[in-house]
């Protein structure tokens, strides 16, 4: 707590595991803090180990947790450890190095257990100290205290984190099983009593033997060859000494080892204010602080700094854990003996600090309840804290709040401020405002505050060439002034240009911000274009002195297409407050040799066109795919058309079908997509529209479901729409382009085009609503209707009056486009079908504007999908 932070803050810091129970060694008072289960705790983060037996509980039941974590310990700390200490942590750290956690120690609970011989014992948990192991309690619960709650109120956005009371946060971590070493020394303040069990080795030319001793209840041991000893309340050294007189004697060849094996067990009370008030059964060596946290600690209603010791009735002694824990002071940590009774009364007063002090909190008065006090608990003002406005709210006579404002600079004596239980004291900050401090903004490369020196002037602040960036604004700097008496902000401007040189002086006050500014924050930033053929044509900034060759360089120079005799330069330019247009020719050639009559000096908005060299003409591809002689990705000349570059593929085979071509068009494919983006949001807008006439009818008459089937077309239609790509498919008449090549039908090939020829089909694809769409065999001479027929013919849900057919070359027949006839089908119904034609039985659709635009779509819609799934079929084949 020297370092000024909350002990939360430690806790979660060092990685502190919680403590279970324990079973200390205590010698000296320095031994008795670092082996107590607080230090142990605090320092080493070792769990400790308890036998509890809490009040209107059964008997204790056993179990095991564990952290195993890796431990590391500075070596100064090592050093300054007696051995027992060391052992303690020695071990520890070889559990956490080899994986090996306490958990891993078998335990018992005082049943029947097995030794090694595999024979059965049977232990009891109230005598058999030996057995360390007990089951984990329940972690204590993070509770929020009536006051606490009161404090965060009265703070409400005042502090990001809620004050909580000092001390408790030490017990509400989960208690973890430990398993003590063995072996440990016996501290020599160790008191000997009924249930020790005592080890005497002695060896001699005459007689020899080892006793394992216990002390009876009362307070004796029976020795062989000697008769009953009285050792109760020796300590070891005195222990020893009786026995070795009474056993040595005079033979001086003799020797002698005595040393308490096993320790009795006591059993405490502890009752108050606490997490799990009841009776506890330790180990002899326990102290005041062992059992307090065996039993979770007080409650937030309990006190930390009256914690009393009672012995037959009377306090024979009292501890503040609040000396501990901000001062490591362990006096009153005194060890307990069988049936004394630990009592937490309830906490005293309370009083928060909060705000600029190095530990904020609830605190609990002891004693002297003065504001001194209070701020020594909270470690002290920080530097930041407005000791000229300390505030202390509080309440009178439970009736109302009061404030009282205290200058901490006039007040001398803190010890006269008496706080009272409930006091809230805040120490606000102090205004960040510096007294000699200038502040440096804008086009400047070390922003920030600057120290103002005797007699500084902006020049003074401003000289040196790492202060100000390039392209600032020379003609005017500003500085910003708090201006008695009402401190508002005045505004100087000075010409930075001017200061720089000397030529203007202006001094400098405390609290002054001066600002540079970038050119191009006061003024348009000139820039000239470039478009046509160079490498990186766009907009240019225009830079002092910039002529034509430097732009060509800065774009990057010319394309190998460039044509570099002639260029255009048009500018514009305000005479007599009119704009006037000038276009200039130049030699681009002449232009990048520096000649000045072409290397013209440009100015702002300028644009220069470079062009392209006269007929030129890219080359560009066209790929050639299925039943082509010699297929592939060909070049062709801008103008050519489709017959001159299948003559130079050699032609077509004989395998191929020629209505059945596929030919797409990147443009094409782009005009379709944004046709079908516009359908899609029409589509979305109708469905929009008729839900909402539809919930208007629901509530007034239920609705028409007539109108519902539609909008539940509409809402399929739509899905279709975003699973729909589109393809680029051109109609084209192969045949009738061979036939004339150079005719209107024969196209004139784009960049990128594709044309695919499959083999030939006989075979008609029935879709839609029919019972079994499938493919059927062509026949010559057989009529539509043949082909329904085979698939089952129209479902009860097709539109009979909407049936069209697609042919392989993509176009679309229908009953509009092939006209009535006498029989029900019309006209179409003789239609004579070819190869890879596809017939399309539509679902029966509400006929309105809507449903009118989605059929006139529908051919193209199929006509992609068709396009795909002949490919497809083709490429299988």
């Amino acid at each position: 707590h020297n370092t000024g932070y909350p002990l939360s803050n430690h806790t979660q810091s060092a990685n502190i595991t919680p403590m279970s129970s324990f079973t200390p060694s205590r010698g000296t008072r320095t031994h008795a803090l670092i082996t107590s289960a607080l230090g142990l705790s605090l320092l080493l983060g070792t769990p400790l180990t308890v036998r509890a037996q809490e009040s209107g509980s059964g008997p204790t039941s056993t179990g095991t947790t564990g952290t195993g974590a890796p431990m590391q310990v500075a070596p100064e700390v090592l050093q300054q450890l007696n051995p027992a200490q060391r052992a303690i942590v020695e071990q520890r750290m070889r559990e956490s190095k080899t994986g090996r956690s306490p958990q891993n120690t078998p335990t018992n609970n005082g049943t029947d257990t097995q030794d090694a011989a595999g024979e059965q014992k049977s232990k009891s948990p109230t005598t058999d100290t030996s057995d360390t192991t007990v089951a984990p309690l329940p972690p204590v619960s993070k509770e929020t205290s009536e006051f606490e709650k009161s404090i965060a109120e009265r703070l409400g956005n005042a502090v990001s984190t809620p004050l909580t009371q000092f001390g408790y946060d030490l017990f509400a971590t989960g208690r973890e099983r430990f398993t003590a070493p063995e072996n440990l020394p016996v501290p020599d303040d160790y008191r000997v009593g009924a249930g020790d069990e005592i080890f005497v080795s002695a060896t001699s030319p005459r007689r020899s033997g080892e006793y394992t001793l216990t002390v009876s209840q009362e307070g004796q041991i029976v020795v062989p060859n000697v008769g009953p000893v009285a050792v109760t309340g020796l300590n070891p050294r005195q222990l020893e000494a009786r026995l070795r007189n009474l056993i040595q004697g005079g033979a001086t060849q003799m020797r002698l080892s005595v040393r308490l094996a096993k320790l009795r067990s006591i059993r405490v009370f502890v009752v108050g204010r606490v997490q799990r008030p009841g009776s506890y059964t330790v180990s002899a060596l326990s102290t005041l602080t062992n059992v307090l946290l065996a039993s979770g600690g007080p409650t937030k209603q309990g006190s930390l700094r009256n914690i009393q010791l009672k012995r037959q009735g009377k306090v024979v002694g009292r501890f503040d854990l609040y000396d501990f824990l901000l001062r490591g002071d362990n006096q009153g940590d005194v060890q307990l003996l069988t049936g004394d009774v630990l009592v937490v009364p309830d906490v005293g007063p309370l009083v928060a600090v909060a705000g600029n002090v190095r530990i904020p909190g609830i605190y609990e008065l002891k004693g002297s309840t003065d504001l001194k006090e209070a701020l020594r608990l909270a470690g002290r003002i920080t530097p930041r804290g407005f000791t000229q406005h300390v505030q202390i709210e509080r309440y009178e006579q439970n009736q109302y709040e009061t404030v009282l404002d205290l200058d901490l600079q006039r007040t001398k004596q803190l010890d006269a401020v008496r706080l009272r239980d409930g006091d809230l004291v805040q120490i606000h900050s102090i205004i960040p405002l510096v007294k000699n401090g200038i502040q440096l903004d804008g086009h400047v490369y070390r922003p920030g505050l600057y120290e103002l020196k005797k007699n500084m002037t902006a020049r003074d602040l401003l000289d040196g060439e790492l202060v100000i960036k390039p392209e600032a604004y020379m003609d005017m700097g500003l500085i910003e002034r708090v201006s008695p008496p009402d401190n508002h902000i005045e505004i100087i401007p000075f010409n930075l240009g001017r200061t720089l040189q000397g030529k203007e002086a202006l001094p400098l006050q405390a609290g002054d911000t001066v600002r540079v500014y970038s050119r191009w924050e006061v003024q348009d930033k000139p820039s000239v274009r470039v478009a046509g053929m160079v490498r990186q044509p766009g907009v240019v900034d225009l830079r002092p002195s910039m002529r034509v060759k430097e732009l060509i360089a800065l774009v990057g120079g010319l394309k190998e297409t460039a044509d570099r005799r002639t260029a255009e330069l048009a500018r514009t330019r305000i005479k007599d407050n009119r704009p006037v247009y000038e276009r200039v020719t130049i030699n681009l050639e002449k232009a990048l040799k520096g000649d000045a009559r072409h290397n013209l000096l440009l100015q702002a908005d300028d644009y220069l066109q470079v062009k392209q060299v006269a007929d030129y003409k890219p080359v560009f591809t066209a790929t050639l795919q299925g039943e082509v002689a010699q297929p592939g990705t060909l070049s062709f000349l801008q103008g050519e058309r489709l017959s001159e570059v299948l003559a130079r593929a050699g032609g077509l085979t004989v395998r191929a079908f020629l209505k059945g071509a596929i030919f797409t068009r990147e443009s094409v494919r782009k005009r379709q997509a944004e046709r079908i983006e516009e359908i899609r949001l029409k589509t979305e807008a109708e469905v929009v529209r008729l839900s909402a006439e539809l919930d208007a009818k629901a509530l007034n008459q239920g609705g028409d479901k007539a109108d519902r089937s539609s909008l539940e077309q509409r809402k399929k239609f739509l899905e279709s729409l975003l699973q729909t790509q589109a393809s680029g498919r051109m109609v084209v008449d192969i045949a009738s382009i061979l036939a004339n090549p150079g005719s209107e039908q024969d196209l004139t090939l784009e960049d990128g085009d594709t044309l695919t020829l499959p083999p030939m089909q006989n075979a008609v694809v029935v879709l839609g609503q029919v019972y079994n769409p499938t493919a059927v065999a062509l026949e010559q001479g057989r009529p539509f209707q043949y082909y329904l027929d085979k698939t089952g013919g129209p479902t009860s849900a097709a539109d009979a009056s909407g049936i069209y057919v697609i042919r392989a070359d993509g176009s679309v027949y229908n009953r509009q486009t092939v006209g009535d006839g006498f029989l029900f089908w019309g006209g179409l119904a003789r239609l004579p079908l070819e190869p890879g034609d596809t017939v399309v039985v539509p679902e029966n659709l509400k006929v309105d504007t809507t449903i009118r635009d989605i059929r006139d779509i529908t051919g193209t819609m199929f006509q992609i999908t068709s396009s795909a799934a002949l490919l497809w079929g083709v490429l299988n084949r």
